[in-house]
C-alpha cells in the first residue's frame, strides 16, 4: 500500500504480521512495528484500508490512524481522517 499510495520516500518502516507473529487489530503487532526505531505511539501513524484491523487496532495501541479509503464510514466511533488519491487521474 505504501508504494499505491505514493509514500515510499515518506514512509520508514513497513512491518508485517509474519514477522510479528500476531495480526492486526491485535495491539501486539503495532507495539512491535513502534518498538524497533524506538518511536513512541503519539508521534507514529499508522495508514491503512480497513477502519478495524488498521485504524481501531492502531488507536488501542496508542497511534494515530490513517484510514486511506473513504469506502468506510465513520461508524467505529474514531475520527478517521481520509488521504486523497496519489493515482494519476
Amino acid at each position: 500500500m505504501v508504494t499505491q499510495l505514493g509514500l515510499d520516500d515518506v514512509v520508514e518502516l513497513t512491518i508485517t504480521s509474519a514477522t510479528v507473529g500476531a495480526e492486526k487489530p491485535n495491539p501486539a503487532i503495532f507495539n512491535h512495528a513502534i518498538s524497533v526505531p524506538g518511536a513512541s505511539p503519539a508521534h507514529s501513524w499508522m495508514i491503512g484500508d480497513n477502519p478495524i484491523a488498521d485504524v481501531q487496532g492502531a488507536r488501542q495501541a496508542g497511534l494515530s490512524a490513517v484510514l486511506a479509503d473513504g469506502a468506510y464510514s465513520d461508524a467505529i466511533g474514531v475520527t478517521i481522517f481520509r488521504l486523497p488519491s496519489t493515482s494519476p487521474q
